[in-house]
């Protein structure tokens, strides 16, 4: 029942926001699309993704976005979507953000985080502070999602961090893209920084425009192509053994046993137009083949963020394409 009624008051709130604003309700400000190809590796791990098994290239189209400011040099989650067009005019969509871990894990608790976060004016952060001091795990998830003044947004990994379900199988599937260029990753914040992570503004020293990083993307992909690997983290689970946190957004799967895994290259070799970037609706619900999500029964439910981001996004899409 709270589900349901979650589920229902964030799908009026997302309407609301598309309706009158003819816009995303996050990850509306900035960014920057691209066009490519993504081609599928022969291995053990993309053996075992139906997904994977086409032998040519496939067209991709992808977004690099920030979560909530116009501003890139804020601190803030990042994210990145991409599409696999495929040949029978369907399509598969991974949504991916930086952190491998979340700062919420559930409809409820990202409800309260939107709480908080409505609280905050200008450069009052406050309100998040007190919900972040209240949590403990979205402190520590939060400091490692957000980027602060990063240096490209090739710069950065990418992760899913809900676990897809292998279908007809135990054995359940995340997702991460790294740029190949990337030596190390730009943007995390440093030791000081992790003690007060609820305060968002950019750096003072920091004197780039506020569009800096797709200004830099679209100069980057203009000299050469620009690639990332699609690597897949597996993990069987085990019902005597795990218990429901194995599928928490807020915790790690250990990567040196479940270690990450290529199973395909994704190359871009030209940037999209911003209207036809802000065309695109990236759904979760356009699950890739094979794959599927555990169904919730409960707004505490570690699986609702999935579910209730499938429910939830079509309609606010719609209104903002009208």
């Amino acid at each position: 029942f709270q589900l349901g009624l979650k589920t229902s008051f964030l799908k009026i709130m997302f309407s609301m926001l598309s309706f009158f604003r003819k816009e995303r309700g996050t990850h509306h400000h900035g960014g920057v699309g691209a066009k490519g190809t993504i081609r599928f590796l022969r291995n053990e791990a993309s053996d075992k993704l139906d997904f994977c098994h086409s032998k040519d290239s496939l067209s991709v189209t992808l977004r690099h976005s920030n979560a909530s400011f116009e501003d890139d040099g804020c601190s803030q989650l990042r994210a990145m979507a991409f599409r696999i067009h495929k040949s029978d005019h369907k399509f598969d969509d991974l949504l991916l953000s930086t952190g491998a871990i979340l700062p919420f894990w559930s409809l409820a608790s990202l409800m309260n985080f939107a709480k908080y976060r409505g609280k905050v004016k200008n450069d009052n952060w406050d309100a998040q502070k007190e919900w972040l001091k209240n949590s403990p795990t979205a402190f520590i998830a939060g400091i490692e999602a957000a980027r602060v003044g990063p240096e490209s947004y090739t710069k950065m990994s990418y992760y899913s961090c809900i676990p897809y379900g292998i279908k007809g199988t135990n054995e359940f599937v995340k997702f991460r893209v790294m740029p190949t260029d990337m030596v190390s990753e730009s943007g995390l914040l440093t030791s000081a920084q992790q003690r007060t992570p609820w305060i968002q503004n950019r750096l003072d020293k920091n004197d780039k425009p506020e569009r800096y990083l797709a200004n830099e993307y679209r100069e980057r992909i203009s000299r050469k192509p620009i690639e990332y690997v699609l690597e897949a983290q597996f993990r069987v689970l085990d019902p005597k053994e795990d218990s429901a946190e194995f599928f928490n957004l807020s915790r790690y799967w250990d990567d040196s046993k479940y270690t990450w895994q290529p199973i395909a290259k994704i190359t871009t070799a030209g940037v999209l137009d911003d209207s036809v970037t802000e065309s695109h609706a990236f759904w979760l619900g356009n699950i890739p083949e094979g794959l599927d999500f555990m169904e919730s029964y409960s707004a505490v439910d570690y699986n609702s963020v999935a579910t209730g981001r499938i429910k939830i996004y079509p309609r606010p899409q719609r209104l903002r394409k009208k």
